[in-house]
């Protein structure tokens, strides 16, 4: 300004102050943001050196992950092929090798336990999911197994997508675990479990009964082994007897609270109900494959007793029943002084042969109480008058078998609900009676209860409805042909209890095998369309079947 202005004298320098300040400025500032640069490509590549070795490090990491990792690890990549980087565990445990690229599937899992639908399933899944939305995996992953079997392995497996920045599957990840210690593990505690819960279903039931259900359980099973095999008249007859068999031996397992077996016993009854009512083909390798079901885990209730329990079925009696049985009717043809005498043989004998009623009935009694507590009814009460009848021991299976199904129906169709009970002035408690007689020819057992009776009016009707009668009757016999008819019930629904309508039908068959008669007796004044007639139903046995125990001996007689 003062150069402009004259004042100083005209300098080159002072002309050009501006434009020589500002190269100078530029020059300054080139060489700093040189030096800048040069720190910062310092700690660039210093940084760089830093990131280049912790990849390094977590390179190396990995590959020693890989490699000792006691699991198979690989991605799949789209083409559905193994990624390169897999663990080395996986060749050990498919026992394959250089796997990189490969088609997982045919690699890996052609060996295994899936079928050909679910391999299939497998690649389709693998092919909707790579490359797309993760909701494409999402959604389909149900197809992807969890677990495998091969030779002899079991393998856990882990299925993950990996995206990418548009949330598309990159990749699957796959883990593969062997579990098959663990698996071995696992299946020994249930099976101890499952003994410790056998054994205190079997502590819970007398060990006579116990051994006498074993070995009619096998009985049963072995005739229906034998009819299957032979499968005449597959519709028919032989069907209702298997029918029958399994019917009974599943009311005796429920009696005795043998969970597994009546479980069992109820899917074998179901395929043969399913059969009758003509829903299912009668098919010889099911029915085999539910009698061998069912041949074990009885072989196993009975290993349980025996091994670990000590229940063997040990035969006490050494003489056959048919000896024995002479020798008691012999004794009986004896004098009063010479049967005193003899009375402790005699009575060894009668023991050997008879079982008293008391011990006849009272699992039937506990089978009830059981019962009458799965249906919400108080326990019912018993009035039993034996007079002191001892029962052989078929007498004795047959009689429990036929109150097996007499009881079941009692509590579930004849004793009303507490509630029902009450408003019409009962006891809630229902009342079972059992009395037994000798005929001329036969032992007369009568059953019945003070329950509602039977509905005539409702079996009438659904006779009708079935076309087994035109007109609705009130006469006993027809009313007992109708309730023995197969499949005849008025119940609405099945259960686990009853519904089928086999129970009367069962016991009509046992009781005609055995040489006896089974029937009904109800007021002859009955109305067909009754809503409540009281029944009682009876059984004729064979008089060999039972005898009158002698409780003391006969009085002294004096020598004449």
């Amino acid at each position: 300004t003062l150069m402009i202005q004259g004042i100083l004298p005209e300098m080159f320098f002072l002309r050009n102050i501006m434009e020589i300040t500002a190269f100078t400025e530029a020059f300054l500032f080139s060489i700093a943001l040189g030096d800048k640069l040069r720190t910062l490509n310092i700690s660039l590549a210093r940084y760089i050196n830093h990131v280049e070795k912790i990849v390094a490090e977590k390179t190396r990491d990995i590959a020693s992950i890989m490699t000792h990792i006691n699991q198979g690890i690989f991605a799949i990549l789209p083409g559905i092929k193994i990624d390169d980087v897999y663990s080395k565990h996986l060749e050990t445990i498919f026992d394959k090798e250089e796997l990189a690229g490969k088609d997982p599937i045919q690699e890996l899992l052609a060996e295994s336990d899936l079928n050909e639908d679910e391999l299939s399933r497998v690649r389709q899944c693998l092919f909707n999911s790579l490359d797309e939305d993760l909701i494409n995996f999402e959604v389909n992953a149900n197809h992807l197994p969890r677990e495998i079997n091969i030779r002899d392995k079991v393998l856990e497996t882990d299925w993950q997508s990996i995206t990418d920045d548009e949330d598309r599957t990159a990749k699957i990840l796959v883990s593969v675990k062997d579990v098959t210690s663990l698996r071995m593990l696992q299946n020994q505690n249930k099976s101890k479990e499952r003994e410790i819960e056998i054994l205190m279903e079997i502590l819970a039931v007398d060990k006579e009964q116990f051994k006498s259900f074993i070995s009619q359980g096998f009985q049963f099973l072995d005739e229906n082994e034998e009819l299957i095999q032979t499968g005449v008249n597959s519709e028919g007859d032989t069907l209702k007897t298997i029918f029958i068999n399994y019917h009974t031996l599943k009311g005796n397992a429920r009696g005795f609270r043998f969970k597994e077996l009546s479980d069992q016993f109820h899917q074998a009854e179901q395929y043969c109900s399913e059969i009758l009512n003509q829903n299912s083909p009668w098919n010889e390798s099911r029915l085999m494959a539910d009698l061998t079901k069912l041949k074990q885990v009885l072989d196993y209730y009975r290993y349980v007793g025996e091994e670990k329990l000590n229940l063997h079925d040990k035969e006490e009696i050494c003489l056959s029943p048919e000896v024995i049985e002479q020798g008691l009717c012999a004794l009986r043809n004896l004098d009063a002084f010479e049967k005193k005498q003899c009375f402790a043989f005699y009575k060894a004998l009668e023991c050997s042969f008879y079982l008293p009623g008391s011990e006849v009935f009272k699992p039937i009694e506990d089978q009830a109480a059981l019962l009458a507590k799965d249906l919400g009814k108080r326990i019912p009460d018993f009035k039993i008058n034996m007079n002191d009848i001892g029962f052989t021991r078929k007498a004795a299976n047959l009689v429990r078998n036929v109150f097996t199904h007499l009881v079941r129906n009692s509590l579930d169709h004849g004793i009303e609900s507490n509630q029902e009970r009450t408003s019409s002035g009962k006891s809630e408690q229902g009342l079972l009676c059992i009395e037994m007689s000798r005929t001329r020819t036969y032992w007369q057992l009568n059953f019945n209860d003070d329950g509602r009776g039977l509905n005539l009016q409702k079996i009438n009707q659904r006779a009708i409805d079935r076309n087994l009668i035109e007109t609705p009757t009130s006469d006993a016999n027809e009313i007992f042909s109708l309730l023995t008819h197969p499949g005849f019930s008025t119940a609405e629904a099945v259960t686990e209890i009853s519904g089928r309508g086999v129970g009367l039908g069962a016991i009509r068959e046992y009781i005609a095998n055995a040489g006896g008669r089974f029937f009904i007796s109800m007021s002859s004044d009955a109305r067909a369309d009754a809503q409540s007639v009281p029944v009682v139903f009876s059984i004729l046995l064979p008089l060999t079947f039972c005898t009158f125990l002698l409780e003391t001996p006969p009085r002294d007689i004096k020598a004449s």
